[in-house]
């Protein structure tokens, strides 16, 4: 039933307090998800939201998505078992460029397959490590969106799903080779952006 997101949504909106919030197994639907979405855009003190199981679909998790750029508080976004496709994941991993504080979104029992996974790959190459150095994404299998990645996986950790180990692997490969050789990475670019697998090649004479 709806009628209780609605006063959940404006107590949202509202308070300055809460840190967590758990609305999983409520059929709020996409209508839910994008009141939801609309307090939290509002909201200042949320680092938690479980929205698991709730049937926001493609429609409901692009609204999230949106809000989710500009979000500056939150670490941890539940999505899994909400009908989410190739279109609301990849609204979802487009956020991720603007937004560097997340650091856990699980989006396990959606539809996503390779391509969902090389829209991930291509947002985290330049993505920095967020505060900790550790990011974990669920549900989504970045080695079928990436060779490369799949040479860093030597536990399998993706096969499960759980990317965190990966990513962790793939930030510090990132790490040496910049250290190593720094002209990998353009000059105004080297004080904070992350490239990965740029080839240089130099001619001696």
């Amino acid at each position: 039933m709806l009628s209780h997101i609605v006063p959940t949504h404006e107590a949202l909106a509202r308070n300055n307090t809460l840190t967590a919030l758990d609305l999983g197994g409520n059929t709020l639907g996409v209508h839910g998800a994008v009141k939801v979405a609309d307090a939290l855009a509002t909201n200042s003190t949320l680092t938690t939201l479980n929205l698991h199981e709730n049937m926001i679909q493609d429609a409901g998790a692009c609204h999230v998505a949106r809000v989710l750029a500009a979000n500056t508080r939150l670490t941890a976004l539940e999505l899994g078992h909400n009908g989410i496709r190739g279109k609301g994941a990849a609204h979802l991993a487009a956020a991720l460029r603007r937004n560097t504080t997340l650091t856990r979104l699980d989006l396990r029992g959606n539809e996503l397959y390779a391509e969902t996974a090389q829209e991930f790959v291509e947002v985290l190459r330049t993505r920095p490590p967020p505060p900790g150095g550790s990011f974990t994404l669920l549900g989504v299998s970045l080695c079928q969106g990436s060779r490369d990645l799949r040479d860093l996986d030597p536990r399998g950790d993706a096969a499960r799903w759980d990317n965190t180990r990966l990513l962790e692997a793939f930030w510090e490969d990132q790490r040496r080779r910049r250290l190593e050789c720094p002209a990998l990475v353009p000059h105004r670019q080297r004080a904070h952006t992350v490239h990965t697998h740029t080839h240089t090649h130099t001619h001696t004479h």
